[in-house]
This record gives C-alpha cells, structure tokens and sequence, in this order.
C-alpha cells in the first residue's frame, strides 16, 4: 500500500517525525540503510559480555520539551531516570570533589548561588557570569558571531572560572572547544535547561539502553499504527514531478517507494547528495560542508568498586567525562564508561593507547581504582558524533523547508536553535512532520 508519507532516516529525528506524523493518522513507511534504528543514538550487544551497549553516552535532561513529548507518545518515557535534583559532581586530581546544584534557588538567582557554592569557581567572576547569564536569557544580538570563549571573555569570565564550569558544560552540550563553538548555541542551553524553570536541569539516563528509550518504543508505536519499519535500505535517490514535487525514493537495491510526501532525515552531507538541486535551499552547499566533530568512549570493567560517582566531569584532563554503571548481578565488575568530546586527537590514536590513557586518568581522579585490575576494555570512536557548528556556519542550518512542497528536512543540523543533541533531533522531527501540514 502507498503510504502517506515517507520518512528516510532512523534515527532520533526521523523516529520523532515519523511517530508524529503516525500519532496524527498518516500511514508512514521508515527505510533505515543500517540494520538497525537510532542513528548516533543506537543500542547494541556486546557478543563477548551479553551486556547492552549504547555507540555514545547520550543524556537527556528534564527540559527537553520535544523528546520527551516523543517518549511519552511512544512509551519510552518509562525506561527514562532522572535525578531527584539537578546536580552534576566535578572530580580533581586525587579524588577531589565538588558539586554543582543550579536550581537552589529559582532561574539565575538558583545559577548564581551554585556558581558561588562551586569550589574553584571564583567570586570575582560571579557579577560577569551574572551578566552573561541576562544576555542569554534575553538572546541578545551581542551573541551573534562571537564563540563561546569569546563572548565568555567579554564578561571576565576567566581561565579558572572556565575550567571551574563553562568549559566541561561547552564540550558537554556543543561537542566542540570553546574557542570553537558559537556563544548563540551556549546560550540557548543555558537558557532553555538552567534559566527557564525548577527541575529543567536534572539530567536523565537511560539505564537499559539507548533502545529501550527511543528505537524500541518508536518501532512499535509505528507498527501498531499501521506503519512500516524496513532496515537495509540505503536511499540513492529522490524523484521528483514536473512540477516539483516529490514522487519516490529508490533504493540501492533498485527498490522504489513511491509516498504522498517525503521526510528526509538524514545526516547533513547525505541530504546534500540526495536533495535534487531543484528543490535545494539556497543555503545548501554551505550545509553539506558543516563537517562534523567527533566523540570517543571507553569502556571499562573492573574487578572492585572505584568510589566513581554515577556520573562526574574531571577537571584538567584529556579524559572529559565519567559514568558508573553495574553489571547485571550481585558482585559483578564494575563497568565506567569515560568520554572525550571534541576528541580530534583522540580519534585517530590506536585502541591500546585510548586505553590506557583512560585507565591512567581513572587512576589519578580515583584513588581506589588504583589498585583495580582491569578485566574488560572497549573503545568506541563516533566520527561523526556531532555536525561542527561554528559562529560562522550557524546561519547555513536549512529550515524544514525545500523547494519541493512535499519534501522537507530533518535532523539535528537543521535549523532549530539548538545544539546537535536527541533535543534538537526531536524538535527537527517535530517542525518536518508539522510542515506537511
């Protein structure tokens, strides 16, 4: 049966449009080239342990309006854990801690106040941070052109109150250096998780998995709505009629899918391929060069517990982030999971030597893990975790929109304001399937 619509693309965006276009009665068919769903944020077994496996670390934070409207409508909501109260815990070298709660208080006042309680933020830089914290909320025009560094500058935010807070939070939300990443995304975090309201900074996990959260649920949310779900089709190319409009999608196994309308969600270079030039936006040959950023994650097992918090930033290394986990069963190893943003010079080294870089950081932040025996390793690289938005390259990012009135476009490097997270992937989703009316 001819569907409604199609949606070319499994992963967060192409799940959130395809079940929004479902949930309102289209007849949707998804294709996804790989054999499984999620895009970046995909689930998989590790053959060797049994144990589930996400491709990256992927958080969600209690203000992403978009996914978690699509968790709910698909039911993954409930494979979703939030903490009871937004905090996030910095590690120093030694075992050193300290904690950062933005929400003591109400919106910047509650900013603020964790600014002050933070050990190694200094109070000189709090009025500056104060300041930048209005410019954010107001998304003010000073923003436009200026990296996060930059703009952080301006307000005497210096290299220990950066290294204290803005840059751990840089890397987290944009996957890119602060000299790099553009102030107008920085603030659209700052405004949308710590400025806009009580508990829209706690962070969530997905503890079973990235598919529990997000493929699974959505897979079955389009089956039972009539919808079809086929992996192993790699799209080549779009048809379009004379008048513009678009007709199929052939595969490359020569499979052809005709729909009454197309959603393409697809990584930014794939979607300049496959876009037919009549229905190209005007910025599109910038958007196929967005390049993209990437992210490395090792996985640890160890034979005794380490004393690691659930999840910690570490403060002066290469090594960004820590999450703890647990295998399944009493007295199982423990399982840590470190990961570098922006890891340029991390992602060309060779497994042996990721890995004992981060076993040498465990070691240094973590005091008991010195004497723990390493009984399991796995290195993960995303080379193309994230697209590489810049201050200057921001204004390539296409609406949903193409020239086509029946095709329009999907993705985290679409336009929506925000970084490349499952937020922005979902509100792309939501703005494609809205703009077919």
């Amino acid at each position: 049966m001819r569907p409604d619509v199609l949606v070319v693309g499994g992963g967060c965006a192409g799940l959130s449009a395809a079940t929004a276009l479902a949930e309102r009665g289209a007849r949707v068919r998804l294709l996804e080239a790989r054999a499984v769903l999620g895009g970046r944020a995909r689930s998989w077994t590790d053959p060797r342990t049994g144990e589930v496996e996400d491709n990256g670390r992927h958080l969600v934070m209690a203000c992403y309006e978009s996914f978690l409207r699509m968790a709910r409508r698909t039911g993954g909501a409930d494979a979703l854990r939030f903490q009871p109260r937004a905090e996030v815990v910095l590690l120093r070298e030694g075992g050193g801690r300290t904690a950062f709660r933005p929400e003591e208080m109400p919106g910047r006042a509650g900013l603020l106040s964790g600014l002050v309680r933070l050990r190694g933020f200094p109070l000189r830089a709090v009025p500056g941070a104060g300041a930048a914290l209005r410019e954010a909320r107001e998304e003010c025009a000073a923003l436009d052109g200026s990296s996060a560094a930059a703009w952080l500058s301006r307000h005497g935010q210096d290299a220990a109150a950066r290294e204290a807070l803005w840059d751990p939070l840089v890397l987290a939300t944009v996957n890119l250096s602060p000299e790099t990443a553009p102030a107008r995304l920085v603030a659209s975090v700052l405004r949308r998780a710590l400025l806009a309201g009580e508990g829209g900074s706690r962070i969530g996990f997905a503890d079973r998995g990235l598919d529990a959260a997000i493929a699974g649920p959505a897979e079955i949310h389009l089956r039972g709505r009539g919808g079809e779900v086929l992996r192993r089709r790699k799209v080549e190319s779009i048809e379009l009629d004379g008048r513009g409009r678009f007709v199929a999608a052939r595969c490359r196994s020569g499979e052809r899918h005709e729909a009454g309308a197309l959603v393409l969600a697809v990584p930014h270079r794939e979607a300049g391929a496959l876009v037919p030039p009549s229905a190209a936006p005007p910025t599109a040959p910038a958007w196929r060069d967005l390049g993209e950023s990437p992210i490395v994650s090792v996985r640890l097992r160890l034979d005794r517990p380490t004393g690691a918090p659930e999840m910690a930033g570490l403060v002066r290394s290469p090594v960004h982030w820590v999450f703890r986990g647990r295998e399944r069963g009493a007295g199982g190893p423990e399982r840590l999971a470190l990961v570098t943003s922006a890891a340029d010079g991390l992602a060309g080294r060779g497994r042996d030597e990721i890995v004992a870089l981060a076993v040498s950081e465990i070691r240094r932040f973590l005091p008991l893990a010195r004497g723990a025996r390493v009984v399991g390793a796995l290195v993960l690289k995303e080379r193309r975790a994230t697209p590489r938005f810049t201050p200057e390259n921001l204004a390539a990012r296409p609406g949903p929109g193409t020239g086509s009135p029946n095709l329009v476009l999907a993705g985290d490097w679409t336009d929506t304001g925000l970084p490349a997270t499952l937020e922005g992937a979902a509100l792309s989703g939501e703005r494609a399937a809205a703009a077919l009316g």
